[in-house]
Order: C-alpha cells, then structure tokens, then sequence
C-alpha cells in the first residue's frame, strides 16, 4: 500500500539501514520481492556497510539469498569490518545460504582485518557440515589469522570432533603453534587420533545398541514357523548344542543355543533348591 502510494523503496533510516535491508533480516521474502520490484537498490549498505545479502546471509534465509543473488546482489560485498556474506553464513552454521553464495562465485578466501576467514569461523562454532562444504570449493585448510591461529586450533577450542575430523582429512598441520604462543591443540587437548578413536567407538556403541532395538522389534513380530535350522550344529558340547537359524521371512540369520536334557533338569532342580 505504501509502495503504491508513491513512497520511497530506497529511503534508509538515520544509520543508513533501508527497507530492503531491514526485510532481509527479518527473514521477509515476500517484502523483499516487492521492495526490489519497486525499484530498492539491491546492494544500498548502512553506515555501516551492511547489505541486504549480508543480513540475509547472517540470517540463514536461503529463500531471500537465493533472490538477491538473482537481483545482482555482490556476492563478496563486505561490511567496514571485513565480514562478506559467505563468513557470516558460515560463522552461523547456515549450509543452505552458504551454498547459494559459493555456486554464486563467492570468494571462499576472503578474511576480515584480523585475518579470519570463513572456514575459521565454521570450525569455531563447530558446523561441521559448513566446514566440509569450504573445504570441497578450496578453502586453505593451513591458512593462519593474524595471531597465528588456524582452522584446526578453532575446531579444537570448540571441542568439535566432526570438524577435527573433516580438516585433519583435508591436511591441517597438527603441530601448529599459535602467533602468542598457545601450544598445538595436540599437545594440550591430546593426540587427534585418539579424540577422534573414542568418538567413533562411541558412535559404534550407538549404532550397535540401535540396530538390537531393531532386530527386537523384527523378532517381536515373528512366529516360531518363520525359523528353521541351518544343517547340523556349529558347536556340540556335553550340556548344549549351538546351530545357525534363518527367517525365512527376512533372511535374517541367528545362532541359537539349545541345552540338553540333562542341562535342563540340573538349572531346574538349581532353581528348585535356591
């Protein structure tokens, strides 16, 4: 109603911040669409060289990323303090905008004034699947900020073992020592591979205990019929007998222990005593 009232789709606020920046960041894309269609300047930046894409970007609105960058928003456009689309993007973990603006050419080397790129941000808040996706566009993995810090000591300071994993793989240096002299993660935290070690077994641990609630579940639904024998028995012993089951239903296999007579009358007459 404004718009068509004749008001002015590019007239900012007294910081500087107009109306297309202010939609982007509230995750508005329906006003941004009409804010750019009235003719709003897609790359008008605030006082404090903040854009629409920028606000977008910090935001995680894929949707209104993915228009501006339509619109001929600058994909590298940085605030005065350095920070372009893709560090914010990155710095919040936001993979889908973080895309959008690598596919759209962003400069993955692109750093603020203390040197901090955007794989350094993703490692520090421990987006791992953000890490991975810089390192596949070329992210320099060995890069070092102004004091000397890496991608890899962020990762460790955030204590993130998905994103120790993901640069590791990629070459990180693990013997790196910081421009104030903080030693190598490894040599505070301990060995990457032994961090790396536990987490996995614990993954395993998980995985192993969710695949028997599984197959509790599949046995719960099964009949005595859906089972037969396997040939003789794997093992033969004085008390027991151990032989391989399949369900026919799921071709599922299972050893089955089986006592002998004997076995059963002695646990029987056990319980009968106790």
């Amino acid at each position: 109603m404004l718009l068509r009232a004749g008001a002015d789709a590019n007239l900012p606020r007294e910081d500087g911040v107009g109306a297309l920046a202010a939609a982007a960041a509230g995750g508005h894309a329906a006003v941004v669409e009409m804010l750019l269609a009235a003719g709003a300047a897609v790359d008008a930046a605030d006082r404090d060289g903040l854009t629409a894409l920028l606000s977008a970007a910090e935001h995680g609105d894929g949707a209104t990323v993915a228009r501006l960058l339509r619109a001929g928003a600058a994909v590298d456009a940085a605030s005065l303090t350095g920070f372009t689309p893709l560090i914010v993007a990155a710095a919040g973990g936001h993979e889908a905008a973080l895309d959008m603006l690598v596919a759209a050419g962003a400069d993955v080397h692109a750093a603020h004034a203390e040197g901090v790129d955007a794989l350094m941000y993703a490692a520090a808040g421990g987006h791992a699947g953000c890490v991975r996706r810089l390192l596949a566009a070329g992210a320099d993995v060995r890069r070092t900020h102004l004091h000397g810090g890496t991608a890899l000591m962020e990762a460790a300071t955030a204590g993130s073992v998905a994103c120790l994993e993901a640069l590791a793989a990629a070459g990180a240096a693990a013997d790196h020592v910081d421009g104030d002299g903080v030693m190598s993660f490894e040599e505070v935290l301990g060995p990457l591979q032994a961090i790396i070690d536990e987490d996995r077994k614990w993954r395993e641990k998980v995985a192993e205990a969710q695949r028997n609630r599984e197959d509790k579940e599949k046995l719960s639904n099964c009949k005595l019929g859906d089972f037969a024998v396997q040939g003789g028995a794997l093992v033969s012993a004085a008390t027991f007998q151990l032989h391989l089951v399949k369900n026919a239903s799921t071709g599922a296999e299972y050893t089955l222990k089986s006592l002998s007579k004997q076995a059963v009358v002695d646990k029987k007459q056990t319980q009968r005593v106790a």
